[in-house]
């Protein structure tokens, strides 16, 4: 569908829309057409894609959001927020270098180079670099989340699941390594996962 036309007298061209791209024919000096392609924007998800991403949103839980903040902070030694709101919860995490100082903060040099968050293409490869982290200690691929679900906030769920999982992992490492050192087998104690089924 034809949006607007333009400059039809010496020069112009016309611009449209089509599969959610905006396009852009121009004429050019020698007088043929050239087609230019650019994306202002990505387009919402619609239909089934828009319901995936709905239930995804619906599962984020701001009182678990809260105390994985506050976890995180006590691992990390940064001083956070804990406010567990999506927004906080995602503004925390996106760049990836909190969750790399975590990681850090559990085995030192887990991470051995945190980016600058000064890109896209760095606060991803923090984000990557936590994941695999985490991988290595022992969080199960299936458990892991991929870095743009968390980069764009398309499933901070996942984000969740992860360090839920990372948690679970350090406590079942914790009693085995206590249990290898005593024969009282004693049980880890955590505030943060006391209040947790």
């Amino acid at each position: 569908m034809i949006k607007r036309i333009y400059g039809l007298d010496g020069g112009g061209g016309v611009e449209w829309e089509e599969d959610g791209i905006k396009r852009r024919r121009e004429e050019d000096k020698s007088d043929s057409f050239t087609l230019l392609t650019a994306m202002a924007s990505r387009t919402t998800a619609g239909g089934i894609g828009f319901a995936v991403m709905q239930k995804q949103a619906g599962k984020f839980n701001e009182d678990e959001a809260k105390a994985l903040l506050e976890w995180v902070k006590k691992m990390s030694g940064e001083n956070i927020s804990t406010e567990g709101s999506r927004e906080n919860f995602h503004k925390l995490m996106k760049d990836g270098t909190l969750l790399c100082k975590l990681v850090n903060g559990i085995e030192a040099g887990s991470v051995k180079k945190i980016q600058k968050p000064i890109s896209n293409f760095a606060c991803m490869e923090n984000i990557n670099a936590f994941v695999e982290a985490a991988k290595k200690m022992g969080v199960p691929t299936e458990e892991t989340f991929q870095s743009v679900d968390l980069f764009e906030a398309r499933d901070l769920f996942s984000t969740c699941v992860t360090l839920l999982s990372l948690g679970r992992v350090l406590i079942i490492y914790t009693f085995h390594t206590f249990s290898s050192k005593s024969r009282e087998s004693p049980t880890p104690s955590s505030d943060f996962f006391s209040s947790y089924p």
